[in-house]
């Protein structure tokens, strides 16, 4: 006969429990409210208020999930490729003990507040999530799509990064730009080319000095003179 295999309900309950991940805990309630404080932001500075768009607020949810499941404060490295269809593209990160506090943060710092306040965005998607660790996570993402209406001249896709947490502000230095501007070199100035006259006095200047230093004897005054002749000839 063979053996049972028949586990406890309890003994599978138990065992299924140990494998499951820690999923954090979506929390829409606050996603309506950094919404609300971006646009009510963004109507004090004579802004029109980002549509949201509900392609970027899943994308936003996934990361904002992502981050409160791994306590983990860190930009999205795929976003550019989930969200469509975009001529601009932005990224605000944050983590903090609520919505005021992180709103309070994105202000206060340049980049997030930069593309909370960007004039060339249209639509945000945001996402939530509260971690065991009783923090909450937020994904902004920021879109102008292709389809918008721009200007005559096309501009150049480009993304903005931003993240942030209260108190410690958080931001990805922009690289730097290189001049221009042409390097001149030093003109080099040709040799000075020594004339006729000035070859011959040369030359007959060394071989006196040859003469005068390197023989005392009438034969060595002899040679001596054929070699100044020679020099002075060549």
């Amino acid at each position: 006969m063979r053996p049972s295999t028949r586990w406890p309900l309890a003994a599978l309950v138990a065992a299924l429990v140990l494998v499951l991940p820690v999923v954090a805990a979506a929390d829409s309630g606050t996603e309506g409210q950094f919404v609300s404080l971006t646009n009510s932001a963004r109507a004090s500075h004579g802004l029109p208020r980002y549509a949201v768009a509900s392609d970027m607020t899943s994308v936003a949810r996934r990361w904002a999930a992502h981050m409160a499941a791994h306590h983990q404060l860190a930009h999205n490295p795929s976003f550019t490729s989930q969200v469509c269809c975009w001529s601009h593209v932005g990224e605000n990160v944050g983590v903090g003990p609520s919505v005021s506090a992180i709103q309070r943060a994105f202000m206060a710092s340049s980049p997030h507040r930069a593309n909370i306040l960007n004039s060339g965005y249209t639509q945000v998607g945001i996402g939530t999530a509260r971690g065991s660790d009783g923090k909450l996570y937020v994904d902004e993402l920021f879109r102008r799509p292709t389809h918008a209406p721009t200007s005559t001249t096309a501009a150049p896709r480009t993304v903005h990064r931003s993240h942030a947490a209260p108190v410690v502000v958080r931001s990805r230095p922009q690289p730097a730009r290189a001049s221009r501007s042409a390097v001149r070199r030093p003109r080099v100035r040709p040799a000075h080319a020594p004339s006729a006259r000035e070859l011959f006095l040369g030359r007959l200047a060394t071989a006196r000095q040859l003469s005068a230093t390197g023989y005392g004897d009438p034969v060595g005054g002899a040679l001596a003179y054929v070699r100044v002749v020679e020099q002075v000839a060549g």
